[in-house]
């Protein structure tokens, strides 16, 4: 009977020992979880943000180009417009 109830309270005891360790080194272990988790999640940021800034600079880039060439578009329709008003009537 004796040996029994050790054998409850020694189980009983490593049970408990192996609670109380888990509830230290548990929540360390989803710490560095999330740390990593974080520092790719900020990274991934970094990427998206710096994306954006060269789009950014793409679509300024682009709209310069487009006013530019609308300019020249224009400039050369007078052009032809002019050339048509100077040539002689055909019949």
């Amino acid at each position: 009977m004796f040996f029994l109830v050790l054998a409850v309270v020694l189980t009983t005891t490593a049970f408990g020992a192996f609670r109380f360790f888990q509830s230290f080194v548990g929540p360390s272990q989803r710490v560095v979880e999330l740390e990593t988790e974080n520092a790719k999640l900020q990274e991934e940021l970094t990427k998206a943000r710096l994306q954006r800034e060269m789009d950014a600079a793409t679509r300024s880039e682009l709209e310069n180009q487009l006013t530019t060439l609308n300019s020249e578009l224009r400039r050369l329709r007078e052009e032809v417009g002019f050339f048509k008003r100077s040539q002689p009537a055909r019949r």
